[in-house]
């Protein structure tokens, strides 16, 4: 029953939605016969207003409004909004299978299925929490943890960017608001698959911090890019959520 808020989330439904709960109204007050106001009593407004073949032709034409919009959110509204919740759930685990092995490295996480994925990690709370770490790499204590996670997440999306490319018609399916933000996602996993194909070697001991180091080393340098693209993906995918949330 859910998927029915739509008529009233949506300004266009809203408004049918009001206008069919006005003639539901008016052919309730019709079949009940209220009077007519005394204003008008014997006038030939009021005869016109008490007129039976008005009665008549009323009740059959709004019956028939009210019933074709029962039968439109049966048949049309209802249907529309479960495949479209559907779709949404499709792609927001796509999206999840990547944030799900940032959350949770691993040596084999790219490999993972997508069905394991948590879903529940497409939240701005999850951005909110993880995208000040890769917006300021040089200052994160546990470096090893933070290569880590960038190490799996991309192997991750090199493994599925392939699915994102092909579900690109699902989006276009949802609206073309959400066409155009999954192609911004696209996007950026491509930029990170680029990136992370330039990581240098680099010793264990290169693994620290490097805030307020004047020199650079390559360490630093590639997980500087690396983050940045990652934040990047982020911030789209916060805009996804509030596209698709709203």
């Amino acid at each position: 029953m859910k998927h029915f808020a739509g008529l009233w989330k949506y300004r266009s439904e809203r408004w049918l939605l009001i206008l069919n709960i006005i003639l539901l109204f008016l052919l309730v007050a019709i079949e009940i016969q209220l009077p007519v106001p005394s204003v008008f009593s014997g006038s030939a407004f009021g005869n016109f207003l008490c007129a039976p073949n008005l009665k008549t032709i009323l009740e059959s034409l709004l019956s028939g409004l009210v019933s074709a919009y029962f039968f439109y959110c049966l048949v049309s509204f209802y249907p529309k909004e479960t495949l479209k919740a559907d779709t949404l759930l499709v792609l927001d685990t796509l999206i999840a299978s990547v944030l799900d092995v940032y959350e949770k490295p691993g040596i084999f996480r790219h490999e993972a299925e997508i069905h394991t994925a948590d879903i529940n990690l497409v939240s701005k709370e999850w951005i909110k929490t993880n995208i000040e770490d890769v917006k300021k790499p040089s200052g994160y204590r546990r470096q090893d943890l933070l290569f880590f996670k960038t190490k799996s997440a991309s192997q991750r999306v090199e493994r599925r960017l392939g699915d994102f490319k092909d579900s690109l018609p699902l989006a276009v399916s949802v609206s073309p608001q959400c066409t155009l933000q999954w192609l911004q996602l696209i996007d950026k996993l491509t930029l990170i698959v680029e990136t992370s194909s330039e990581c240098p070697g680099f010793k264990v001991q290169d693994l620290v911090p490097w805030e307020g180091n004047l020199e650079p080393t390559p360490y630093s340098i590639y997980m500087s890019s690396i983050c940045f693209r990652y934040a990047e993906f982020f911030e789209q995918v916060e805009k996804w959520i509030d596209l698709t949330r709203s």
